[in-house]
């Protein structure tokens, strides 16, 4: 006799989130560092609440073409 559990027997369904930024709503700032920040949003299609991390793309930018030229040298 197989044993299972309820939690192997149960599908856990995901829900999808939206790819769009316009479809979240950034309410507030609850921390940050170095490159980014994180903000507690709302998805406005699922309406919950989120936490969701913003990147600083433009330092992250800067810091892969200063790696790859100190490579060259």
């Amino acid at each position: 006799m197989p044993l299972t559990s309820p939690q192997a027997t149960r599908r856990e369904v995901l829900p999808v989130y939206p790819r769009y930024p316009a479809e979240y709503e950034l309410m507030q700032e609850v921390g940050s560092g170095a490159s980014a920040q994180v903000w507690l949003a709302r998805c406005k299609p699922l309406d919950i609440q989120l936490a969701i991390k913003l990147l600083d793309l433009e330092l992250h930018e800067n810091n892969l073409m200063t790696a790859q030229a100190a490579r060259r040298c």
